[in-house]
Protein backbone atom coordinates (compact mmCIF):
# COMPACT_ATOMS: atom_id res chain seq x y z
CA UNK A 1 0.00 0.00 0.00
CA UNK A 2 1.53 3.42 -0.68
CA UNK A 3 2.15 5.75 1.31
CA UNK A 4 -0.60 8.24 -0.02
CA UNK A 5 -3.19 5.78 -0.12
CA UNK A 6 -2.37 4.82 3.57
CA UNK A 7 -3.06 8.81 4.22
CA UNK A 8 -6.54 8.72 2.72
CA UNK A 9 -7.64 5.93 4.99
CA UNK A 10 -5.82 7.18 7.77
CA UNK A 11 -6.03 11.07 8.18
CA UNK A 12 -8.72 13.29 7.85
CA UNK A 13 -9.28 15.76 5.17
CA UNK A 14 -10.39 19.12 6.18
CA UNK A 15 -11.43 22.11 3.93
CA UNK A 16 -12.22 25.53 5.29
CA UNK A 17 -14.56 26.67 1.88
CA UNK A 18 -15.17 30.28 2.67
CA UNK A 19 -16.66 32.79 3.05
CA UNK A 20 -14.23 35.12 1.68
CA UNK A 21 -13.10 38.15 3.92
CA UNK A 22 -14.45 35.95 7.03
CA UNK A 23 -11.18 35.10 8.12
CA UNK A 24 -9.85 31.79 6.17
CA UNK A 25 -6.46 32.88 5.53
CA UNK A 26 -5.66 33.53 9.31
CA UNK A 27 -7.65 29.96 9.89
CA UNK A 28 -5.09 28.71 7.60
CA UNK A 29 -1.57 30.23 9.47
CA UNK A 30 -3.91 29.26 12.65
CA UNK A 31 -3.79 25.78 11.98
CA UNK A 32 -0.35 25.97 10.52
CA UNK A 33 1.13 26.01 14.50
CA UNK A 34 -0.73 22.31 15.19
CA UNK A 35 1.79 19.99 14.72
CA UNK A 36 -0.82 17.04 13.56
CA UNK A 37 -1.87 19.45 10.49
CA UNK A 38 -0.72 19.36 7.51
CA UNK A 39 -1.71 22.69 5.27
CA UNK A 40 -1.35 23.11 1.70
CA UNK A 41 0.76 24.69 -0.21
CA UNK A 42 -0.15 27.20 -1.56
CA UNK A 43 -2.89 28.04 0.63
CA UNK A 44 -5.56 28.27 -1.97
CA UNK A 45 -5.07 26.17 -4.48
CA UNK A 46 -8.25 26.36 -6.43
CA UNK A 47 -7.84 22.51 -6.97
CA UNK A 48 -11.33 21.77 -6.77
CA UNK A 49 -12.89 24.15 -9.23
CA UNK A 50 -10.46 22.87 -12.42
CA UNK A 51 -12.13 21.16 -15.10
CA UNK A 52 -9.50 18.39 -14.28
CA UNK A 53 -9.81 17.76 -10.67
CA UNK A 54 -12.25 14.21 -10.46
CA UNK A 55 -8.96 12.69 -13.44
CA UNK A 56 -6.45 13.95 -11.22
CA UNK A 57 -8.24 12.18 -8.28
CA UNK A 58 -7.34 12.35 -4.33
CA UNK A 59 -4.27 10.65 -4.63
CA UNK A 60 -3.29 13.49 -7.32
CA UNK A 61 -4.08 16.23 -4.99
CA UNK A 62 -2.04 15.43 -1.43
CA UNK A 63 0.57 14.74 -3.57
CA UNK A 64 0.61 17.59 -5.12
CA UNK A 65 -0.16 20.07 -2.12
CA UNK A 66 1.08 18.66 0.74
CA UNK A 67 4.90 18.58 0.24
CA UNK A 68 5.75 16.88 3.44
CA UNK A 69 7.28 13.96 3.97
CA UNK A 70 5.72 12.87 6.92
CA UNK A 71 1.61 11.44 6.88
CA UNK A 72 -0.13 13.82 9.20
CA UNK A 73 -3.10 12.89 11.18
CA UNK A 74 -5.58 16.13 9.17
CA UNK A 75 -4.82 17.57 6.09
CA UNK A 76 -5.99 20.84 5.49
CA UNK A 77 -6.97 23.81 2.97
CA UNK A 78 -8.70 27.07 3.17
CA UNK A 79 -9.72 28.30 -0.17
CA UNK A 80 -13.30 30.62 -0.28
CA UNK A 81 -13.75 30.27 -3.93
CA UNK A 82 -15.60 26.64 -2.91
CA UNK A 83 -18.35 27.54 -0.44
CA UNK A 84 -19.50 29.90 -4.15
CA UNK A 85 -18.39 28.84 -7.05
CA UNK A 86 -20.83 26.11 -9.24
CA UNK A 87 -19.33 22.40 -8.94
CA UNK A 88 -16.65 23.04 -6.93
CA UNK A 89 -18.77 21.40 -3.13
CA UNK A 90 -19.76 18.85 -5.45
CA UNK A 91 -16.04 17.98 -6.62
CA UNK A 92 -15.13 17.55 -2.86
CA UNK A 93 -17.97 15.44 -1.89
CA UNK A 94 -16.91 12.85 -5.20
CA UNK A 95 -13.00 12.79 -4.41
CA UNK A 96 -13.64 13.39 -0.51
CA UNK A 97 -16.80 11.98 0.61
CA UNK A 98 -15.63 11.71 4.22
CA UNK A 99 -14.30 15.06 4.00
CA UNK A 100 -14.72 17.70 7.40
CA UNK A 101 -15.80 20.90 5.83
CA UNK A 102 -15.42 24.13 7.95
CA UNK A 103 -17.64 27.13 7.38
CA UNK A 104 -16.88 30.54 8.24
CA UNK A 105 -19.70 32.95 8.24
CA UNK A 106 -19.61 37.31 9.10
CA UNK A 107 -21.76 39.99 8.71
CA UNK A 108 -22.92 39.98 5.53
CA UNK A 109 -23.05 43.54 4.85
CA UNK A 110 -19.58 44.04 6.35
CA UNK A 111 -17.99 41.25 4.54
CA UNK A 112 -19.50 42.31 1.29
CA UNK A 113 -17.94 46.17 2.36
CA UNK A 114 -14.61 44.38 2.87
CA UNK A 115 -14.60 42.38 0.03
CA UNK A 116 -15.18 45.98 -1.85
CA UNK A 117 -12.11 47.60 -0.44
CA UNK A 118 -9.71 44.30 -0.99
CA UNK A 119 -10.79 44.35 -4.47
CA UNK A 120 -10.86 48.61 -4.67
CA UNK A 121 -7.51 48.89 -3.43
CA UNK A 122 -6.02 46.15 -6.11
CA UNK A 123 -7.64 48.72 -8.86
CA UNK A 124 -10.58 46.00 -10.02
CA UNK A 125 -13.00 49.23 -8.47
CA UNK A 126 -13.50 52.81 -9.10
CA UNK A 127 -16.99 53.54 -7.67
CA UNK A 128 -18.01 53.83 -4.28
CA UNK A 129 -19.58 50.76 -2.49
CA UNK A 130 -23.52 52.02 -2.49
CA UNK A 131 -23.07 52.99 -6.87
CA UNK A 132 -21.59 49.04 -6.90
CA UNK A 133 -24.21 47.65 -4.75
CA UNK A 134 -27.12 49.51 -7.12
CA UNK A 135 -25.54 47.98 -10.45
CA UNK A 136 -24.98 44.28 -8.91
CA UNK A 137 -27.95 43.08 -9.73
CA UNK A 138 -28.09 43.62 -13.32
CA UNK A 139 -24.22 42.88 -13.33
CA UNK A 140 -24.47 39.24 -11.85
CA UNK A 141 -27.87 38.46 -13.90
CA UNK A 142 -25.01 38.12 -16.86
CA UNK A 143 -23.54 35.40 -15.82
CA UNK A 144 -20.74 33.35 -13.53
CA UNK A 145 -17.53 35.58 -14.73
CA UNK A 146 -19.71 38.89 -13.73
CA UNK A 147 -21.10 37.27 -10.05
CA UNK A 148 -17.40 35.90 -9.28
CA UNK A 149 -16.52 39.78 -9.90
CA UNK A 150 -19.24 41.87 -8.73
CA UNK A 151 -20.98 39.72 -6.33
CA UNK A 152 -20.38 41.18 -3.10
CA UNK A 153 -23.88 40.90 -1.85
CA UNK A 154 -24.91 37.94 -3.38
CA UNK A 155 -21.95 36.50 -2.17
CA UNK A 156 -23.44 37.05 1.37
CA UNK A 157 -26.60 35.01 0.77
CA UNK A 158 -25.15 32.31 2.30
CA UNK A 159 -28.02 30.72 3.21
CA UNK A 160 -28.37 28.79 -0.22
CA UNK A 161 -24.62 27.76 -0.26
CA UNK A 162 -24.87 26.32 2.82
CA UNK A 163 -28.05 24.43 2.08
CA UNK A 164 -26.27 22.72 -0.56
CA UNK A 165 -23.10 21.74 1.77
CA UNK A 166 -25.46 20.15 4.21
CA UNK A 167 -27.38 18.32 1.02
CA UNK A 168 -23.67 16.58 0.27
CA UNK A 169 -22.34 16.72 4.13
CA UNK A 170 -24.01 15.08 7.21
CA UNK A 171 -23.93 18.49 9.88
CA UNK A 172 -21.54 16.47 12.16
CA UNK A 173 -18.85 16.81 9.38
CA UNK A 174 -20.04 20.51 9.00
CA UNK A 175 -18.73 23.25 11.03
CA UNK A 176 -19.12 26.63 11.85
CA UNK A 177 -17.02 29.61 12.89
CA UNK A 178 -18.29 33.07 13.41
CA UNK A 179 -16.10 35.85 11.86
CA UNK A 180 -17.00 38.34 14.72
CA UNK A 181 -16.26 35.31 17.75
CA UNK A 182 -13.18 34.28 15.87
CA UNK A 183 -10.93 37.81 16.17
CA UNK A 184 -12.63 37.80 19.83
CA UNK A 185 -11.17 34.79 20.80
CA UNK A 186 -8.69 32.74 18.37
CA UNK A 187 -7.53 30.31 21.41
CA UNK A 188 -11.30 29.41 21.93
CA UNK A 189 -12.57 28.89 18.55
CA UNK A 190 -8.95 26.85 17.93
CA UNK A 191 -9.98 24.85 20.88
CA UNK A 192 -13.63 24.23 19.37
CA UNK A 193 -12.11 22.91 15.94
CA UNK A 194 -9.09 20.40 17.43
CA UNK A 195 -12.02 18.54 19.63
CA UNK A 196 -14.38 18.49 16.42
CA UNK A 197 -11.78 16.82 14.49
CA UNK A 198 -10.49 15.22 17.75
CA UNK A 199 -7.12 16.33 17.82
CA UNK A 200 -5.48 17.22 21.08
CA UNK A 201 -5.41 21.10 21.96
CA UNK A 202 -2.48 22.70 21.17
CA UNK A 203 -1.16 26.64 22.50
CA UNK A 204 -1.83 29.12 19.42
CA UNK A 205 -0.50 32.69 18.33
CA UNK A 206 -3.17 35.40 17.24
CA UNK A 207 -3.04 35.18 13.43
CA UNK A 208 -4.46 38.73 11.47
CA UNK A 209 -4.08 38.22 7.50
CA UNK A 210 -5.13 39.86 4.80
CA UNK A 211 -5.64 43.09 7.22
CA UNK A 212 -6.28 45.32 4.76
CA UNK A 213 -3.89 48.28 3.17
CA UNK A 214 -3.80 50.39 -0.43
CA UNK A 215 -1.71 49.97 -2.47
CA UNK A 216 1.38 52.30 -3.38
CA UNK A 217 1.10 52.28 -7.23
CA UNK A 218 -2.58 51.62 -8.32
CA UNK A 219 -1.03 51.45 -11.92
CA UNK A 220 1.02 48.44 -10.54
CA UNK A 221 -2.03 47.32 -8.89
CA UNK A 222 -3.88 47.12 -12.04
CA UNK A 223 -1.51 45.46 -13.90
CA UNK A 224 -1.29 42.83 -11.05
CA UNK A 225 -5.35 42.25 -10.92
CA UNK A 226 -7.67 43.91 -13.35
CA UNK A 227 -8.68 41.81 -15.38
CA UNK A 228 -8.22 43.67 -18.99
CA UNK A 229 -4.90 42.47 -18.14
CA UNK A 230 -5.82 38.86 -17.42
CA UNK A 231 -4.11 37.63 -20.60
CA UNK A 232 -0.86 39.64 -20.25
CA UNK A 233 -0.62 38.24 -16.67
CA UNK A 234 -1.12 34.41 -18.32
CA UNK A 235 1.10 35.07 -20.80
CA UNK A 236 3.77 35.92 -18.09
CA UNK A 237 2.78 33.42 -15.91
CA UNK A 238 3.01 30.77 -18.26
CA UNK A 239 6.92 30.58 -17.86
CA UNK A 240 6.59 30.02 -14.43
CA UNK A 241 5.91 26.71 -12.61
CA UNK A 242 2.85 27.39 -10.83
CA UNK A 243 3.98 27.04 -6.74
CA UNK A 244 6.84 29.92 -8.17
CA UNK A 245 4.30 31.85 -9.96
CA UNK A 246 2.11 32.38 -6.72
CA UNK A 247 4.50 32.95 -4.60
CA UNK A 248 6.07 35.37 -6.95
CA UNK A 249 2.78 37.34 -7.11
CA UNK A 250 2.11 37.67 -3.65
CA UNK A 251 5.38 39.11 -2.79
CA UNK A 252 4.56 41.30 -5.81
CA UNK A 253 1.48 42.15 -4.17
CA UNK A 254 3.15 43.15 -0.19
CA UNK A 255 5.86 45.03 -1.81
CA UNK A 256 3.03 47.20 -3.75
CA UNK A 257 1.44 47.51 0.02
CA UNK A 258 0.75 49.53 2.25
CA UNK A 259 -1.20 49.85 5.94
CA UNK A 260 -3.53 53.06 5.88
CA UNK A 261 -2.60 55.54 8.50
CA UNK A 262 -4.74 55.78 11.56
CA UNK A 263 -8.29 57.04 10.20
CA UNK A 264 -7.09 56.29 6.64
CA UNK A 265 -9.18 53.40 6.08
CA UNK A 266 -12.44 53.90 4.39
CA UNK A 267 -15.43 53.11 6.55
CA UNK A 268 -19.01 51.51 6.09
CA UNK A 269 -21.45 54.54 6.00
CA UNK A 270 -23.86 53.68 8.89
CA UNK A 271 -27.12 54.29 6.82
CA UNK A 272 -25.91 51.96 3.78
CA UNK A 273 -25.57 49.38 6.56
CA UNK A 274 -28.88 49.93 7.86
CA UNK A 275 -29.90 49.77 4.60
CA UNK A 276 -28.38 47.39 3.31
CA UNK A 277 -29.16 44.56 6.23
CA UNK A 278 -32.96 44.78 5.91
CA UNK A 279 -32.08 42.75 2.58
CA UNK A 280 -30.42 40.00 4.08
CA UNK A 281 -33.18 39.41 7.25
CA UNK A 282 -34.82 36.62 5.66
CA UNK A 283 -31.62 35.05 4.66
CA UNK A 284 -30.03 35.01 8.33
CA UNK A 285 -33.22 33.55 9.47
CA UNK A 286 -33.62 31.04 7.55
CA UNK A 287 -29.47 30.61 8.02
CA UNK A 288 -30.31 29.89 11.64
CA UNK A 289 -32.43 27.32 11.11
CA UNK A 290 -30.46 25.59 8.42
CA UNK A 291 -27.46 25.75 11.14
CA UNK A 292 -28.96 26.20 14.55
CA UNK A 293 -26.29 29.53 15.02
CA UNK A 294 -27.38 32.37 17.31
CA UNK A 295 -27.43 35.05 14.71
CA UNK A 296 -28.76 38.15 16.87
CA UNK A 297 -25.72 40.43 16.66
CA UNK A 298 -25.84 40.34 12.92
CA UNK A 299 -29.45 42.30 13.18
CA UNK A 300 -30.25 45.64 13.09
Amino acid sequence: MSSITHSILNSKLVICVGAAKAGTSSLHTLLEQHPDIAVTSPKETDFFIQPDCIDIGASGYLKKYYPQEAIPKVYFESDPIYMYQDGAMENIADLFPDAYVIVMLRNPVRRAFSQYLYRMNYGRYSETFEQMCEKEFSRVSTGIEAKLEFGCLDRSMYAKQVRKILNLFPKERVHFIIFEEFIKNQQAVANALFDWIQLPSHPVNNVVENEGGKSKSMIFARLLFHKKYRNLRKSIGSFFPTRLKRSFYERLKKLNQKSYKEGEKPRLNVSTEAKLIKLFEQDIEELQQLTGLNLEQWKP
